[in-house]
């Protein structure tokens, strides 16, 4: 997959396979940092507002390649 994070003054826009998947009107006045992580912990934030979390099983060994960071 192709992660793309592109942000400026007025807008954020994450997109993965050049399919935007977030955006939002508040824009970035600093320096951004990224931390990359594999490993079976989730997180997630429902549509009611409450927030889902756990562990899952990995049945496979994982791993992660980073071709490249454009600036």
């Amino acid at each position: 997959h192709t992660y793309t994070l592109e942000s400026g003054l007025a807008r954020v826009t994450f997109r993965i396979d050049d399919l935007t998947v977030a955006e939002t009107e508040i824009g970035v006045r600093g320096r951004l940092g990224l931390v990359i992580w594999i490993d079976n912990q989730f997180l997630a934030f429902r549509p009611d507002g409450k927030l889902s979390y756990g562990l899952l099983e990995n049945t496979e060994p994982a791993w992660l390649e980073i071709k490249g960071i454009l600036r």
